[in-house]
């Protein structure tokens, strides 16, 4: 097992000409690796029907993918494009951020969660040898709008393309990411034992053993 203490020193998402973003402030983790470096071109992805062979057309590949989410849906979780993100991570871009409009209580509510430390296999940490994760974060767009407006990306125009086929839209900026981990110098995880007594006067003496883990 391998623990995970949280730390956003030095952990940026740095625009060119514009502001630097910080964790947790402004991103926090998402889906994909948890550490690393990259840098690439922005594009944004909008619309809904997207599969494999469409995907492949959108040139996606080393650049940094914004998918901007609704007001009603400002996680994803009924965003056709969050569930295909299988289909965009295929194409290797840089990195994949959704960009939320979440409001303030809601985002230090999740960025309080994701900086929990955690205990994780350590399998689960190293890809298969020779294989490329894609990093996914969730970007708050108060944080991002300001850029974005000042290279003439009207995000409220482009989510009126949420229907139809995918459609990925240039923009003439560079994103490059530093997220770093820590592992924790020490870590404990409790053992839980519970005993219910049968009511048999006799087979109150055996026990049945049943072990499960605690956090499933």
């Amino acid at each position: 097992l391998i623990p995970f203490g949280a730390t956003d020193v030095g952990n940026v998402i740095a625009v060119t000409g514009g502001p630097t973003l910080r964790f947790p402030q402004d991103a926090i983790s998402g889906a994909g690796p948890r550490e690393g470096q990259t840098s690439g071109r922005v594009v944004i992805l909008t619309g809904a029907r997207l599969d494999r062979a469409s995907a492949q057309q959108l040139g996606l590949a080393g650049a940094v993918v914004l998918v901007p989410l609704a007001a009603e849906d400002p996680t994803g979780l009924n965003h056709p494009l969050v569930r295909n993100l299988g289909f965009i991570n295929a194409e290797r871009p840089a990195a994949t951020l959704f960009v939320t409009p979440l409001g303030d209580a809601e985002w230090q509510r999740r960025a309080a969660s994701v900086r929990t430390p955690r205990v994780s296999p350590a399998w689960h940490e190293e890809p298969p040898s020779g294989a490329r994760t894609v990093p996914v974060l969730l970007v708050r767009e108060a944080s991002l709008r300001p850029v974005l407006q000042r290279v003439g990306v009207d995000l409220a125009a482009l989510r009126q393309a949420a229907t139809g086929a995918a459609t990925a839209t240039p923009v003439d900026l560079t994103i490059s990411i530093t997220h770093l981990q820590r592992a924790a110098s020490a870590v404990s995880a409790p053992n839980v034992v519970g005993i219910v007594e049968g009511s048999d006067p006799v087979l109150k003496h055996e026990y049945i053993a049943f072990s499960g883990h605690m956090d499933h």
